[in-house]
């Protein structure tokens, strides 16, 4: 395999790897996006005391 060859491999690698990084960001916002809504609700309730 040549120079060319490998770097396009490690590239490669490192493409499926963000794509999966990328994936499970995204299966993990919609539970922090709800506990960003219940903290936004905590502090709203402690300005209102």
């Amino acid at each position: 395999m040549d120079e060319a060859q490998q770097k396009e491999a490690i590239l490669n690698e490192h493409v499926i790897r963000l794509k999966k990084e990328i994936k499970d960001c995204e299966s993990d916002l919609p539970s922090l996006q709800d506990d960003k809504k219940k903290c936004i609700a905590e502090t709203i309730g402690y300005k209102k005391m």
